[in-house]
């Protein structure tokens, strides 16, 4: 299991949550929980993820609690070097619409965001960094994101 929290600051197309498409004018934290399970083959694993985020806001029109799936293929290229592609679904937290009449209706409003992306990841000793690129497969996902991430295991 794998427990997250974003930290953002003004965030003023919500691009950095990648499941919240109407913007807010507030800087809710989220958190969130996934359960990853996977299988190592050689120099493949293949991975399914799915969990659960939480924002922390009072505004009506987002739904706090929202569920994240994803499907993910990693080779290793070396033993500190490893490429991926993924497929990754999260549920839209955008409750908000408009009526059918209103010019500012909008059909897919509550699409769930949807984005196929590829990356490296390195890693050496405890420290980690990942560089990924998306992009996205419907009209609620961002057309292109690109993400850097260092990351730091920790032994029990």
């Amino acid at each position: 299991a794998m427990g997250y929290a974003l930290i953002a600051g003004d965030r003023e197309k919500a691009i950095g949550d990648l499941y919240l498409y109407n913007p807010t004018d507030e800087d809710d934290n989220s958190y969130g929980g996934n359960l990853l399970i996977g299988r190592q083959m050689g120099r493949v694993y293949l991975s399914a993820n799915v969990g659960m985020n939480y924002a922390d806001t009072d505004a009506d029109y987002i739904e706090d609690q929202t569920l994240f799936w994803g499907l993910t293929f990693e080779y290793q290229m070396t033993e500190s070097l490893t490429s991926y592609i993924e497929f990754i679904n999260n549920e839209n937290k955008n409750r908000e619409n408009y009526p059918s009449a209103s010019p500012c209706y909008d059909e897919d409003t509550d699409e769930d965001i949807r984005e196929v992306g590829f990356g490296i990841t390195g890693i050496k000793g405890a420290w980690g960094i990942k560089l990924h690129a998306g992009a996205g497969l419907t009209s609620t996902s961002p057309d292109f994101r690109f993400m850097t991430s260092v990351n730091r295991g920790f032994s029990f």
